[in-house]
């Protein structure tokens, strides 16, 4: 062939996987595996992260609201169907992003935050243009973050000396509810508070708390896990039992949940609802340290001393003194590694890999096999942390919510998927519209993904290889495949369409809004 010698030094002769015949690749491009449908599927390379990487930030999607945060004065700013580098950033070192609604923040390897978005309800934690990103500061100055978690409307910081900062405010279904129920003096009316913060415009200290180890934002909720692993909190908006409590959702008392308190949920599949049982029984739902009071004060105020109830706390007491004495605390399969929020639900991690769910359950999103959990209030919701008995046994390091879909993905890098999937959000590529049982995501199968983020109809989900793959609704750019529409099924983001500043990027975090998405990436060596 004329000129080989020269094709030679730039392409090479591979077997196509699929089809068996020769193929003529890039040596000098990242190297891809073929699927079975002859589709470019992940890079061959595994990034081996420290901790201590950072990179470039890239937005692409809709910015009507600045969630972009590259300018309001041009117009070509607004929207992008490809990635677009954000200049300002390129020296802050951002390691973590997260995405509200329409708004997006930025964690640094020294623990600054910078944001940038709609501002309408104090998100930001900052004033000045919204437009472009800003650090934090407040009462933050002098402390180092290493997480942060973003709602619709909030968003909460967590320290490395294990305290938690909020801003922004909760709502509910009927408009705000606040930011903190410290300044409610005397009601008015039908039980509105004379004098509340509606909203705190810059950081705050999150009162009640001990030292916290794992933090999540859905829409209007926030949750925290103590540093031992034995405490639950939850504060916000509850309507749905998404705070892991009971669903007495009332105008006059909801405010009170605008400050952390210890959910105590139990369930007993037995005479009597709600009674605590053997601390061997996998039934046991307590997720807390307080579960032990709450134990004693019914065995003390319980006057039948026959009483199921009473036999049953006893008996538990029992056993927790009988650890204690073998040199164990409370049972450890009751320790929480972790906790995740989707919108307007939840899930905490055991350290024993199980999970459990509680919330808006109207499309099976908590997984639990149904639409909503029987004998509740209102029976799409429940309050009670419930075990999810299909992803037993999965080893579940991760999960993350939608609007009404969840994903979960296990220590293997394989994906589950399961609620809402009417705009392609399971990515299972059957035409699914629901599913309340959680379902391996085929398509990505043998592809090793490390974690996954989602917004309310569409998801992210980033390869240990450095790829990313997305899926679901699209109409507004927002899954970066050049066209800006939807992804049936898990679709790796190519170079080719993804725009020139993804070219010779690795992911290594990634966001999702409501209508645009956030990557950071950074260079590495093939």
């Amino acid at each position: 062939m004329p000129g080989w010698d020269f094709l030679k030094d730039k392409y090479e002769e591979v077997i196509d996987e699929s089809t068996g015949e020769k193929i003529l690749v890039d040596k000098t491009a990242p190297k891809y595996k073929l699927d079975a449908s002859g589709n470019i599927r992940l890079r061959s390379r595994e990034l081996r992260l420290t901790g201590a990487e950072s990179g470039v930030v890239l937005v692409v999607g809709n910015g009507d609201c600045g969630q972009l945060g590259l300018g309001d004065e041009d117009e070509d700013t607004r929207d992008s169907y490809q990635l677009v580098r954000m200049p300002t950033l390129d020296a802050q070192r951002i390691k973590e992003v997260v995405c509200g609604g329409l708004h997006t923040g930025a964690l640094t390897l020294d623990g600054r935050i910078w944001t940038w978005g709609c501002n309408d309800d104090e998100v930001l934690g900052r004033q000045g243009n919204e437009s472009m990103p800003a650090v934090v500061e407040g009462a933050l100055v002098g402390k180092r973050v290493k997480k942060i978690t973003a709602g619709d409307s909030h968003m909460a910081a967590l320290t490395e000396d294990g305290q938690v900062y909020s801003w922004g405010t909760y709502k509910d279904s009927n408009g705000y509810i606040g930011y903190s129920p410290e300044a409610i003096r005397k009601p008015e009316g039908e039980g509105y508070p004379g004098e509340l913060p509606w909203k705190a415009p810059t950081p705050t200290l999150v009162p009640n708390l001990p030292s916290i180890k794992a933090l999540a934002s859905g829409a209007d909720h926030t949750l925290a896990i103590s540093t031992d692993g034995y405490s639950f909190f939850g504060w916000g908006c509850g309507e749905k039992g998404q705070l892991g409590r009971e669903l007495a959702w009332e105008k006059k008392t909801k405010f009170k949940y605008l400050l952390p308190t210890e959910p105590v949920s139990v369930s007993l599949p037995s005479v009597h609802a709600g009674a605590p049982v053997s601390a061997k029984d996998r039934h046991v739902r307590s997720l807390n340290a307080s579960f032990l009071e709450h134990v004693r004060k019914i065995v003390e105020t319980d006057g039948a001393a026959d009483s199921e109830m009473r036999e049953a706390c006893e008996t538990y007491l029992d056993e927790v003194s009988e650890l204690s004495r073998k040199g164990g605390s409370l049972d450890v399969r009751l320790q929480l590694r972790d906790v995740f929020a989707g919108a307007y639900h939840s899930f905490v991690l055991t350290a024993h890999g199980n999970v459990y769910s509680f919330g808006l359950n109207n499309m099976g999103q908590l997984g639990l096999g149904m639409r909503g959990a029987k004998g509740d209030p209102e029976p799409n919701s429940t309050g009670t942390p419930t075990l999810v008995t299909a992803l037993e046994g999965k080893e579940i390091e991760r999960l993350a919510g939608g609007e009404h879909h969840s994903l979960a993905l296990s220590a293997t890098g394989q994906v589950y998927s399961f609620g809402r999937g009417d705009n392609n959000q399971l990515g299972l590529g059957d035409g699914t519209d629901q599913e309340v049982t959680p379902r391996l995501v085929p398509a990505l199968e043998g592809i090793a993904v490390r974690k996954v983020a989602t917004t309310a109809n569409s998801n992210v989900a980033l390869a240990r290889s450095g790829d990313l793959y997305t899926w679901g609704f699209g109409e507004m750019g927002q899954l970066a495949n050049g066209k800006g529409g939807d992804e049936r099924v898990p679709a790796l983001v190519e170079e080719s369409k993804a725009g020139s500043a993804y070219t010779g990027l690795a992911a290594l975090d990634a966001a999702a809004g409501g209508q645009h998405m956030v990557v950071v990436a950074m260079k590495v060596d093939d």
